[in-house]
């Protein structure tokens, strides 16, 4: 391999890397596990493989890592703490930890905070289920870096080139800035699925009719005068009370379909109200 000047004065600083660049072509890093996604349950599981012993690479297409955990999502119902189990048991204690220490309390005491209280799902109470989203992000952070996992931020799928397969198997996937990261397994841990997609794995968005799988609650979920969904009292009116006021957005003025069809809204339920 031909080196160019530049990387020559570089070789001190890339010592303790496994890459290997070269002048003219595409970066190529090699690992057992590559994971797509810098979601809570991509750290997640980065950090489980990391700890088997497998050499793995957490791609996230932000700057940002844990999604929805570290962005306001960061309360946990603690009646069902006991379900809990695993990393995010461990996350939790974590947690705990921070709090803690009352040096990381500026305007109250923990032991004035419901969150700090103990849990009867909890005998040592050692497990915090609230904390702020920056304390998420520290500790996640920290458990990453203990992992050794090597995260990679700002790096999100080429649109159209962005998978590399050998018939059936995923061998690598291109990043821009014309990196490229080869791997044993991958894991699609974004919230959209776009590795998934890219790769020709066969995927589905929306809610599907309850007669696919006998279920009773999914689908498209209309709210009625008689219906159970009335209990909420919901307003769906930009102006409360207003019935000339416009729908809130996302909002149906009537039914897609019957209660219970397929519906093709994404995240949660479309409401409809008739």
């Amino acid at each position: 391999m031909i080196l160019c000047a530049a990387q020559l004065r570089l070789i001190p600083l890339l010592a303790a890397s496994a890459f290997s660049i070269t002048c003219a072509t595409a970066a190529t890093y090699e690992y057992d596990v590559v994971v797509y996604g810098g979601s809570p349950a991509g750290i997640a599981a980065s950090i489980q493989a990391a700890r088997m012993g497998r050499k793995v690479a957490l791609i996230e297409p932000t700057r940002h890592l844990g999604g929805q955990l570290t962005n306001g999502g960061s309360v946990m119902e603690p009646k069902y703490s006991h379900l809990v189990g695993g990393i995010a048991r461990e996350f939790h204690h974590r947690i705990w930890n921070w709090y803690a220490d009352e040096t990381h309390w500026t305007f109250q005491k923990h032991d004035s905070f419901a969150g700090f209280a103990p849990v009867t799902s909890e005998p040592d109470n050692r497990r915090m289920w609230t904390c702020e989203p920056h304390v998420a992000g520290r500790v996640l952070d920290d458990m990453l870096r203990e992992a050794r996992v090597h995260v990679v931020l700002g790096r999100s799928l080429h649109p159209q080139d962005g998978v590399a397969k050998e018939e059936r198997r995923l061998t690598s996937i291109h990043l821009g800035r014309d990196e490229v990261y080869a791997g044993k397994f991958f894991l699609d841990a974004s919230y959209d699925g776009q590795l998934m997609a890219q790769a020709g794995v066969t995927f589905r968005t929306g809610r599907e009719a309850n007669v696919t799988y006998g279920e009773t609650l999914n689908g498209i979920r209309p709210v009625d005068a008689d219906g159970k969904w009335a209990k909420w009292k919901i307003d769906a009116h930009v102006i409360e009370g207003n019935a000339k006021s416009p729908l809130l957005p996302g909002v149906a003025a009537s039914a897609a379909g019957e209660a219970g069809a397929d519906c093709p809204a994404l995240q949660q339920p479309r409401w409809c109200f008739v």
